[in-house]
């Protein structure tokens, strides 16, 4: 029964992404983008996870068994059929009226050449917070300056909100902004070295969200992507999956264990299936599922508390205001380690059911898949600073939204939006800058 629900979704979501990327070009780029990725981690990598490992493996530190409680996945399924068709209807009722002509917001020519620049200081800040020299950051294990004395995490959380506005610059280079080539390689040579500092990947999302919002508005609202820019986002997709056998192997690499990358590598391809952060949206989902329905955990209003109040600082809040839903669900599943508490956030769909409940979560779909066409409304208006940034960080948030990480989906536009406009402000009072119109 679970494979036959999955692939009454697959046919829901082919259908509309016929309608939305075939017969639209990619118009309604938050709907298509939206639905690009749920058919993959939510459709895609459960169907292989059932037809080829019997389901998908606990995430709970020590657990090793598959989950196939049905009720579990019937409410998984349909969460997504009424997703799934709510957005159909929206699809077909839709008017196909063109983007909405207007004044551009006008930005300081220099933007980009400040944006590349916060780049850089953002790099350089996170490795301030570190107390680590950069020689000792490229060989340390994941997080292994949680463990230095002189760490900064006040200073760690300010440079990734900075290193974010990378989607923003790469948006501002494509639609051909004036900028300083010099400045441009420096920039992207800093947000790189930080991913390999970090062993992170983000860098490689804001990269691929800021190029796809230039080119959804350079071609008139619509996706005009060529076989090299295929080739690239092929590319730039196995090195996001090779990455998560990267970031594991490369300190264990450094400090000269038994090490043969070729074997390793062979052998890590099954355990990447299973395990790896793709497969991590939907086996964290029926995770989160599981333990609301059987357990009856659950954070109540969470995810609401942590969007409305996101600019308060939990502490100052009064209660108000929930800590990390990923650090609080990493509890429950064991995600703490030696180094760090954890963080295990729940999926998209676990954000949901841990914060309304699962009732209230099949009645909510209707509302998310209302969001998105509000969205899409929102990026067909004349470009401006927010509609600007929420396309530059659309695919980004997308992502991180299926993961179940509200921090970095909602957080990072929203400071973004603040940062640009602070920018753009402080620009304008600065007489001798021209402004133009892009």
């Amino acid at each position: 029964m679970i494979i036959f629900l999955l692939l009454v979704q697959a046919a829901l979501c082919c259908a509309l992404l016929f309608r939305e990327i075939r017969r639209r070009s990619y118009r309604n780029f938050a709907t298509s983008t939206f639905f690009v990725v749920y058919m993959i981690v939510y459709i895609v990598a459960p169907l292989l996870l059932h037809i080829f490992y019997g389901g998908p493996r606990s995430i709970i530190a020590g657990s090793d068994h598959s989950n196939n409680d049905v009720l579990v996945h019937l409410i998984f399924n349909v969460m997504g059929i009424a997703l799934l068709i709510s957005s159909i209807i929206l699809s077909y009722i839709r008017t196909s009226c063109p983007p909405r002509q207007g004044n551009q917001q006008k930005f300081p020519e220099k933007m980009g050449d400040v944006i590349g620049i916060t780049l850089i200081i953002g790099t350089l800040l996170f490795i301030q917070s570190t107390g680590l020299a950069p020689s000792e950051l490229i060989t340390a294990s994941r997080f292994a300056w949680f463990e230095s004395v002189n760490y900064s995490a006040a200073y760690s959380v300010v440079a990734a909100y900075l290193l974010a506005l990378s989607a923003v610059y790469i948006y501002l280079i494509k639609t051909n902004a004036p900028y300083n080539r010099l400045l441009l390689l420096a920039a992207i040579i800093a947000v790189i070295a930080y991913g390999l500092i970090t062993k992170d990947r983000k860098w490689i999302f804001f990269f691929i969200s800021g190029w796809l919002a230039a080119n959804h508005y350079s071609n008139g609202h619509k996706l005009n992507i060529t076989s090299k820019a295929i080739l690239g986002m092929v590319v730039l997709f196995f090195l996001v999956i090779l990455s998560q056998f990267i970031r594991d192997a490369l300190p264990r690499y450094f400090l000269d264990q038994n090490f043969d990358p070729s074997n390793e590598l062979y052998a890590s391809i099954d355990y990447m299936v299973q395990y790896s952060d793709l497969s991590y949206f939907y086996r964290a989902t029926i995770e989160a599922i599981h333990q609301n329905v059987n357990n009856g955990f659950g954070i109540f209003l969470g995810l609401p508390r942590r969007i409305l109040f996101l600019l308060v600082p939990q502490g100052l809040s009064g209660g108000i205001k929930v800590e990390d839903i990923s650090a609080i669900f990493s509890d429950v599943v064991g995600g703490e380690d030696s180094i760090r508490r954890g963080n295990m956030p729940p999926g998209l769909f676990g954000l949901f059911i841990l914060s309304f409940g699962w009732v209230f979560s099949i009645l909510l779909m209707p509302l998310l898949a209302l969001t998105l066409h509000l969205i899409d409304g929102l990026l067909e208006k004349p470009r401006g600073l927010i509609n600007i940034t929420v396309a530059t960080s659309l695919l980004t948030s997308t992502v991180f939204a299926f993961r179940g990480d509200e921090s970095t989906a909602f957080y990072f536009p929203v400071i973004n939006i603040l940062l640009l406009a602070l920018i753009a402000n402080a620009l304008r009072f600065a007489p001798f800058l021209r402004l133009n119109k892009r």
